[in-house]
């Protein structure tokens, strides 16, 4: 695989708008295909999203991307004294507020409007710039960069897709388009977590060696000034001169899981081997979540 010093360097990493569309689209109408046939007993379901049964979780998706096509949201408040594991801060109250507008829909007017959003912001896409700098409307009304935009709703559909297919109990689509452009989201992340969450000190590197349906190896490391980045793979061994501080190697759904907060690393070490700064390892692990 080819490295870089600047970027993740995935599969998506430099894709255009037009393939960025196509992502995401298509990680839209499989979240729908998979959402149609559920049972109503499957459709209350929890899922592993804090709170958030099978049919929130369709709520939501229909909730952001209405708002980004340019629909009115429902006014609405929800009795939080109900809803005590909704964090208190903007976004989390915000994303909740139009799930719980929602809750008394039944399961085919929230997949109908779904269906519908799914072809208008489709279209909307397509016939908008193509530009990835020019400047788009993000959840909350905040500007983004197109190429921002299109990613931030593929992460969150293609994760909230295998939210819904842990609960179900159906796994699949574990290497789609929407599965490598989320991958470009999470290794993206791993320069933040190492020199901004943990404050790492200069010289400290992660290597991370990915199996499954998304693989990959990089290494990121903190320079002399203290800025975290990707780098080339060391030669060495871990814990050596010429080697990374740690190399953390597990399976792509685990490295998923854990980047978006579904799990904690107890919960998965079988799934992970760590090799080298035992500890540094544990920690990176244990604040490597990205998602909100």
């Amino acid at each position: 695989m080819s490295h870089t010093t600047n970027g993740p360097d995935l599969r998506l990493s430099q894709a255009d708008v037009a393939t960025l569309i196509s992502a995401w689209e298509g990680s839209a109408r499989d979240f729908l295909d998979l959402c149609i046939p559920l049972t109503a007993e499957q459709w209350q379901l929890p899922t592993p999203c804090p709170a958030w049964t099978v049919g929130d979780i369709a709520a939501h998706i229909v909730a952001i991307d209405s708002e980004l096509v340019g629909d009115p949201q429902p006014v609405h408040e929800p009795d939080w004294e109900t809803l005590p594991k909704v964090r208190d801060d903007g976004f989390s109250r915000y994303t909740e507020t139009f799930v719980d507008a929602r809750r008394s829909l039944s399961q085919q007017a929230i997949l109908a409007e779904l269906a519908d959003v799914i072809d208008r912001r489709t279209a909307q896409l397509i016939e908008g710039s193509h530009d990835l700098t020019a400047e788009s409307s993000g959840p909350m009304g905040r500007p983004r960069s197109v190429e921002l935009a299109i990613r931030m709703r593929t992460f969150d559909t293609w994760v909230h897709e295998q939210d819904v297919r842990a609960a179900i109990g159906q796994p699949g689509n574990e290497g789609t388009a929407g599965a490598h452009a989320s991958a470009h989201t999470l290794v993206a992340a791993i320069p933040f977590t190492l020199g901004k969450k943990l404050q790492s000190q200069p010289g400290i590197s992660v290597q991370l060696v990915v199996t499954g349906a998304v693989p990959f190896d990089r290494t990121v490391a903190v320079n002399d000034e203290g800025v975290a980045g990707f780098v080339p793979t060391f030669s060495g061994e871990p814990g050596t001169t010429d080697g990374p501080t740690v190399r953390i190697t597990t399976d792509w759904m685990t490295f998923m899981w854990l980047g978006c907060g579904r799990v904690s690393a107890p919960q998965v070490m079988d799934n992970v081997t760590i090799e080298g700064d035992l500890a540094l390892g544990l920690i990176y692990l244990a604040n490597c979540n990205i998602a909100p």
